[in-house]
């Protein structure tokens, strides 16, 4: 039987992880997209090396996450739309999430271990090395790549989408073709756009905590043009690989909410007083989030839908 106190900490736990609604959807997106575009049938993705990859996968990106909140302390703190996150973390005890980060990288590379053995292909290892490495580049310092501008989102959108991408696929087979590459890159330099994007809305936060992000360096204004220019290519990657592959209309499945994104991230840069670029962290979490994370799923709904007819 939970108790308050129990509950309280599995709060804590959810909100150190940064795995508040929807990103559970984004997570398992994460995990799933690499094996969706890899297997013939849906019956493939209950094998035991696709559920083990997939579930290494998840760990890993939830290791990034409590990393990320970890090291982001000082600056969550300063943020108001934040400092509940910080809260949760010291309440916690930095130590504890420490712990939880690094147990969960170390179970996923020692199940990526077994898939290696069990499947001969040592890629998928690889690639989820390559996560952790990308993971602390990115949050720790002394390379601490978020706090480098563009560097840092190109970083985290390699570390959360492509290379996952490559993981699960790699777990099914070791061979890859163009239109996988164009849209598993394409995947990348979206959540790349995305993250310098959400630089925007804590620019003040991590001004006054030293944090060099791409919105400190380069204005709120100028990140948010760069942005949506970068999501523009992303998205164009996106369809000419879902396109090649899958034809017109699944491809316009899964770039329409993602076009929907693009356009709202671009809307406030037409406004008149387009230098005053004013978004909110809160308004992020609670209508963007959850739009990206029906765009992710469109966009694992789309190999799915090949595969059921």
């Amino acid at each position: 039987m939970l108790t308050i106190a129990g509950l309280r900490y599995f709060r804590n736990l959810i909100i150190a992880h940064r795995l508040e609604w929807p990103l559970p959807v984004n997570a398992l997106c994460y995990s799933t997209w690499g094996s969706l575009y890899a297997v013939s049938s849906v019956a493939e993705l209950a094998s035991l090396t696709i559920l083990a990859a997939t579930l290494a996968n998840g760990l890993l990106f939830t290791s990034g996450l409590a990393l990320n909140s970890l090291v982001d302390v000082p600056t969550d703190e300063r943020h108001e739309d934040k400092s509940y996150q910080a809260a949760a973390v010291r309440e916690l005890g930095r130590e504890h999430v420490a712990l939880w980060a690094a147990t969960e990288a170390a179970v996923g590379i020692a199940l990526l271990a077994w898939v290696t053995l069990t499947t001969g292909h040592w890629m998928s290892l690889t690639a989820g090395l390559t996560v952790v490495a990308l993971q602390g580049l990115y949050n720790v310092p002394p390379a601490h790549l978020k706090a480098r501008g563009f560097a840092g989102a190109a970083a985290y959108g390699a570390a959360v989408a492509t290379t996952p991408c490559l993981l699960s696929y790699w777990a099914v087979r070791p061979d890859l073709d163009i239109t996988t590459c164009l849209i598993f890159f394409a995947l990348g330099v979206l959540s790349a756009g995305r993250t310098a994007w959400w630089s925007v809305p804590d620019h003040h936060a991590d001004a006054a905590a030293g944090l060099n992000t791409p919105s400190v360096l380069h204005g709120r204004h100028q990140v948010t043009l760069a942005s949506c220019a970068t999501m523009a290519v992303g998205l164009a990657i996106l369809d000419v690989g879902l396109w090649w592959r899958f034809g017109p209309a699944l491809a316009a499945l899964g770039i329409s909410a993602h076009v929907v994104v693009l356009l709202v991230a671009f809307a406030p840069s037409l406004a008149r007083q387009s230098q005053q670029v004013a978004l909110d962290s809160r308004r992020f979490r609670t209508r963007i989030l959850p739009l990206v994370a029906l765009g992710e799923a469109a966009i694992a709904t789309v190999p799915l839908v090949q595969i059921a007819l």
